[in-house]
């Protein structure tokens, strides 16, 4: 059984509930877990602010933890990429980049889906990239002037008020959009897609082809569980 979360996005301080309950039932349930990618908000924080802060020491704690019982894969999104920069302070994590795919298990590939499915992005990701290595200002400017799905969403809820989960059209847009084209890859590939990136938690089969979205943990609340060839939603529970 795997279990799959993505867009973490862990700060120095906050409250991420999800997080902690999911890894506390993929501890228990899981044979492997995988983040997908936007674990870290490095976009925001150097790593040694996300370590000094409660919420970064906490979760960044838990999730070395787990990783002693459990194999733990993180992947590289695009507000965390190049984590193999920090295997150093993650320990027993595996880092295992851009994506990823179960040994003798092919038929499930994990990536994050910002160059594979977002056109803002990918067709510059290289010089993205690069700058968010050096001038991380810079790599959040960018995100200002073409929004990912994620910012879409934050962004509209908080200017209208809105509590989750928010009716946001362009957003949804953007968002079905890229699962739309993870459909087609999946189809294309004959495998199995689990992706974040967009936030908007889904899963969807079509003539056997699935894909699967993680969601988040900033407002959904939500990963996804793969079990006998199949995917489901995990949710957070009503007063975990």
């Amino acid at each position: 059984m795997i279990y799959a979360f993505s867009d973490i996005h862990v700060s120095p301080e906050g409250e991420r509930r999800g997080l902690f309950a999911f890894l506390e039932e993929a501890e228990a349930q899981a044979d492997l877990i995988v983040g997908a990618g936007d674990t870290l908000d490095l976009a925001r924080f150097h790593f040694r602010e996300i370590l000094e802060g409660p919420l970064g020491r906490a979760a960044v704690g838990r999730m070395r933890e787990v990783a002693r019982k459990k194999p733990l894969v993180l992947l590289d999104g695009n507000h965390d990429p190049w984590l193999s920069r920090y295997k150093k302070e993650l320990g027993p994590i595996t880092l295992a980049g851009a994506r990823y795919e179960v040994p003798g298990r092919p038929h499930t590939l994990f990536f994050h889906g910002h160059r594979e499915l977002d056109w803002s992005l990918a067709p510059l990701w290289p010089i993205y990239g690069w700058a968010f290595s050096f001038f991380p200002d810079l790599a959040f400017l960018y995100d200002r002037v073409f929004p990912t799905p994620g910012l879409l969403k934050t962004r509209k809820a908080k200017r209208t008020g809105l509590h989750e989960p928010p009716i946001i059209p362009r957003f949804y847009q953007a968002a079905l959009f890229m699962h739309y084209r993870a459909m087609l890859l999946a189809i294309k590939t004959g495998k199995r897609i689990v992706f974040g990136h967009t936030h908007l938690p889904e899963v969807r089969e079509l003539d056997g082809f699935q894909v699967g979205n993680c969601g988040d943990d900033l407002d959904s609340h939500t990963g996804l569980v793969l079990e006998d060839g199949r995917m489901r939603l995990w949710r957070l529970k009503a007063g975990d």
